[in-house]
């Protein structure tokens, strides 16, 4: 049997409704079930549990819908943690998990090194569970605010 991999994109876009409106309505490459958004003190992170495969499809929709914006793939399988640089729907060179971490919030190193479920983050986004409707709504409201 195949072992689930923890798959968290982590990316400096804010808010979280707004990835997780992008991720809903994104062509093409869809993310897998099962994803979640959720904020952090540095911009937001899209989640899952899934097979392998889908931890690279994740990183793809999220870097293809932030594009233009560096993401970092990181991803749980066992014991063994991995990180990936992604940019516009590649992946890039490897990272040092271990040195992400340090610049990470205290909730994501929970779940990559002690097992927190996604579930004990607060305020978390279901990505499916958002009306086609209602996120398109959310990217019209993005677009027409100001930038600071």
């Amino acid at each position: 049997m195949i072992a689930a991999t923890l798959a968290l994109v982590v990316t400096p876009a804010h808010p979280p409704q707004v990835l997780a409106a992008g991720l809903r309505l994104a062509r093409g490459e869809s993310s897998p079930p099962g994803t979640v958004v959720f904020s952090t003190s540095s911009g937001c992170v899209a989640a899952v549990h899934t097979l392998p495969t889908g931890a690279d499809s994740l990183a793809r929709s999220v870097s293809t819908v932030l594009r233009g914006v560096p993401v970092v793939l990181i991803t749980r399988e066992e014991d063994r943690l991995t990180a990936v640089r992604w940019r516009d729907g590649r992946a890039g060179e490897g990272l040092a998990p271990g040195l992400l971490l340090s610049t990470l919030d205290d909730h994501i190193e929970d779940m990559l090194i002690g097992g927190a479920a996604l579930a004990s983050v607060p305020d978390v986004i279901e990505v499916a569970a958002l009306g086609r409707w209602k996120a398109a709504k959310l990217l019209a409201a993005a677009r027409r605010a100001p930038r600071s």
